[in-house]
């Protein structure tokens, strides 16, 4: 694996000191913006049932609840408000994520079906947010959880995925901003990246490059989400060398330097720790057009549908009697009859892997990549929703048999 990391690094040696010139796209295919579909009734619609349970869902959440853990780390009164339990407790390490969510469910709820009655109360979610930020009074930092968080990670002590957290709020508010025309959640949004470009610079000058990696890639404690696609976004939207840097310092070289020779080493790594920085690759290939971050996706993509995944179009185990396995993890490759059990293809997993699928539609416009989302989608989507009661979903499948 080592020597895999130094050729990738090689590889990429050229471009390290200076962003790249934004590359214009040559994809084959364009999606739709939403506003452009509507799902029409008919008499059996699985995702026009799954869109109104969505609605449901929606509008069953109260927006103070969702506050109280922002609110609290601003030492803003709680009073009357009932926290939210599960890993959204006042005691989760990853509270408030759960509203960063609900932010680009109303986006898209508005766009989908102009839902101005969630749009309203995201757009009180981002104001309470906005006053949240202004006492916090830390050079733009945003989130349910004190940025002694990340004092925290700088000494490798535990605590659970602070860069996933916000990198996820940041999504809210930029989908907020780009989807409703909130011009607010955009201003918050870049503060949010001015605190993360100076804590990250911070952290580069500070410590050994060994260092910084323990931090970000040695644990699934540390899971950092789809931070570098963020920032690659960001950098192809604006062309703000810093947004490229900071994505740069997310990519860990020797997981994607495995793929970009289409190595398998998959085994026992924590799945959905490791869809989001392959997605971080294609958007980088998508803003650069360095062939190395295309072979990167389209390498991943081929090890996990040929080697990694169910017959449903799901991937990773559950519970097995040979070899590797392990909840939420890659087992060995083509073993997977051995891993069948009541905890199989996280939902998570499934999610992010659309993704990747999606861009491999727009790049080439393959029907095998849209034969490859439909069993995905029909298998790991449509059937997680409880359709009696709005918000009771599966976390994992069953695949196993009497289980």
């Amino acid at each position: 694996m080592c020597d895999i990391k130094k050729v990738f690094l090689l590889i990429l040696s050229v471009s390290l000191a200076n962003a790249l010139p934004i590359s214009p796209s040559n994809n084959k295919l364009t999606p739709f913006f939403l506003q452009q579909v509507n799902l029409i009734e008919s008499p059996h619609s699985p995702s026009l049932d799954g869109q109104l349970l969505n609605q449901a869902y929606l509008d069953l959440l109260p927006v103070d609840r969702l506050l109280y853990t922002y609110y609290q780390n601003a030492n803003i009164s709680v009073e009357g408000i009932e926290p939210l339990g599960g890993w959204e407790s006042p005691y989760s390490d990853i509270r408030g994520v759960f509203l960063a969510f609900y932010l680009q469910a109303s986006a898209k709820a508005y766009l989908a079906y102009n839902d101005t009655h969630q749009l309203a109360k995201a757009y009180y979610l981002v104001e309470q947010l906005y006053r949240v930020q202004q006492i916090l009074n830390e050079s733009g930092f945003l989130a349910a959880w004190p940025s002694e968080h990340l004092r925290k990670l700088e000494r490798l002590e535990k605590v659970w995925a602070p860069i996933y957290c916000y990198e996820k709020l940041l999504r809210g508010l930029s989908d907020m901003s780009t989807l409703t025309g909130l011009t607010l959640a955009g201003t918050m949004m870049h503060e949010m990246l001015e605190y993360l470009y100076t804590w990250v610079d911070h952290c580069i000058k500070a410590y050994p490059i060994s260092h910084w990696h323990t931090m970000i890639f040695s644990t699934t404690d540390y899971e950092y989400g789809g931070i570098s696609d963020f920032l690659y976004e960001q950098y192809g939207l604006t062309g703000d060398i810093r947004f490229f840097w900071m994505a740069q310092q997310f990519e860990d070289g020797e997981f994607l330097g495995a793929l970009s020779l289409n190595a398998d080493f998959l085994t026992g790594l924590h799945a959905n720790s490791h869809v989001p920085p392959v997605l971080g690759g294609g958007r980088r290939y998508g803003v650069t057009g360095e062939p190395e971050y295309r072979a990167i996706l389209e390498n991943f993509y081929s090890i996990v549908w040929n080697n990694h995944t169910y017959s449903t179009g799901g991937s990773n185990g559950g519970n097995g009697s040979v070899g590797f396995y392990q909840q939420e993890h890659y087992s060995d490759a083509n073993l997977l009859s051995q891993t069948l059990w009541n905890n199989n293809q996280e939902f998570c997993v499934q999610y992010n892997m659309l993704k990747v699928i999606r861009v491999l539609i727009e790049w080439t416009g393959d029907v095998e990549y849209a034969n490859a989302y439909e069993r995905v989608f029909v298998n790991s989507i449509w059937g997680t929703q409880d359709p009696s009661e709005p918000g009771h979903m599966l976390y994992s499948y069953p695949l196993g048999a009497n289980v």
